[in-house]
């Protein structure tokens, strides 16, 4: 029976966010220990403490895993010479110590996509830009992705202060008259919940319906905060379970010195948990608002366009050309969009055969469920539920869609 690794564990199990990483590196420890884990511990005012039982014959962890955005606290825990791996972007910090984290830029990217794909035409940012290295990483993303598309951004970012961050007490008033100058409808990204908390407020205070008027996604879903948020809050789910279990693989290899993968090791978001904050489509044309409301409505049945066109007095023709102009995509393809998101959401959440989800998601045939959802998501079903079991990343887009 082989040795068991100790690690040193410098993470604060005080959020939702770090909890998970401590979580993905308990499931690794579980399936590749055994491990023997003890904790590192800030002291008020600075510094570090090790654990009280090693203190007798000094450190004796073989490797550490910390999530930490103070270059001090890396540096600490650099002397105690052994491996360190970091869970948040930390190069510039302390080039030294390799990290493994999510991928801010792709988050970004995604929130972007998520509002084009709802018709969006009028997008801001609000987040401490030159504070946080992650709040940057997720605006530059929001930021390209639209740009690439013709679009420009609003910024928020409080004060170009490095040593500063959006402070909600003295920025408030400021942020207000920015959400006022904006054009309406307006797509909203709050580099964080409790960010997109505040902004909700603020705009029910300045009579500014969300979601109708703005719509807001936040970032990290952080459930209590997302439900306590009025109206809730939408949010960008973090693979923080796959970071920590990708983490303790990464400092078990440097202990045993093998060969380490391309650094860094950054983990792409799971998705976005779409609350009534952005249940919404901007949709000036009534009609088309009405079909969307039919297609999501009736995702889970065996619909067609010819079903669309039932509800609606326009013909065939005129459909096509109004729900491009609208959205971008034909009746079609947003059909299918609305049996693929309807699939994920039974994939994730239920133990039900493929066949039967195949049939509660509106596809007439197992195969057609197959080749389009690997078309629209690039993984098959079953890939897809190994990933995302467990999760409520991807919901079934809200009811809501606006008319103008």
């Amino acid at each position: 029976m082989k040795n068991p690794l100790k690690i040193a564990l410098c993470i604060e199990q005080t959020s939702n966010h770090t909890r998970g990483i401590a979580k993905g590196v308990s499931l690794y420890a579980q399936t590749h220990g055994p491990w023997i884990f003890s904790i590192i511990e800030k002291i008020s005012g600075g510094g570090l403490v090790a654990p009280p039982q090693n203190r007798s014959k000094g450190f004796d962890s073989d490797g550490i895993i910390a999530y930490t955005q103070e270059t001090a606290v890396l540096d600490e825990l650099l002397q105690f010479g052994v491996p360190v791996v970091n869970t948040t972007q930390t190069t510039a910090m302390s080039p030294e110590v390799p990290f493994v984290a999510g991928d801010d830029r792709a988050l970004g990217q995604l929130v972007a996509n998520h509002f084009m794909d709802k018709g969006f035409k009028e997008f801001a940012f609000c987040g401490s830009v030159s504070y946080s290295p992650c709040s940057f990483l997720r605006g530059a993303g929001f930021r390209e992705e639209l740009e690439k598309e013709g679009f420009d951004v609003s910024f928020f970012s409080g004060t170009d202060h490095p040593s500063r961050k959006i402070d909600w007490n003295r920025d408030r008033k400021k942020v207000a008259r920015w959400i006022r100058s904006l054009g309406q409808p307006l797509a909203l990204f709050a580099d964080n919940d409790s960010a997109g908390r505040v902004l909700a407020d603020i705009c029910r205070e300045l009579d500014i319906h969300v979601p109708e008027e703005v719509a807001i996604v936040g970032a990290n879903n952080d459930e209590l905060i997302c439900e306590f948020s009025n109206p809730h809050l939408s949010s960008v789910a973090l693979a923080k379970e796959q970071v920590g279990f990708e983490a303790a693989e990464l400092v078990e290899q440097l202990i045993q010195k093998k060969k380490i993968p391309a650094l860094p090791i950054l983990v792409p978001p799971l998705g976005i948990t779409t609350r009534r904050s952005s249940e919404i489509f901007a949709v000036e044309d009534p009609h088309i608002a009405k079909a969307l409301n039919f297609i999501y409505t009736y995702a889970g049945e065996a619909i067609g366009v010819e079903d669309i066109l039932k509800e609606l007095p326009l013909c065939r023709r005129t459909l096509e050309i109004r729900f491009r102009n609208a959205i971008g995509r034909s009746p079609y393809e947003e059909i299918r969009r609305a049996h693929v998101k309807r699939a994920k959401k039974l994939l994730a959440e239920t133990n039900l055969p493929l066949d039967r989800i195949a049939e509660a998601s509106g596809f007439s045939e197992t195969k057609h469920f197959y080749l389009n959802f690997r078309k629209e998501t690039g993984l098959s079903p079953t890939q897809f539920r190994k990933r995302f079991k467990g999760t409520t990343t991807h919901p079934v887009e809200g009811q809501g869609f606006r008319t103008g």
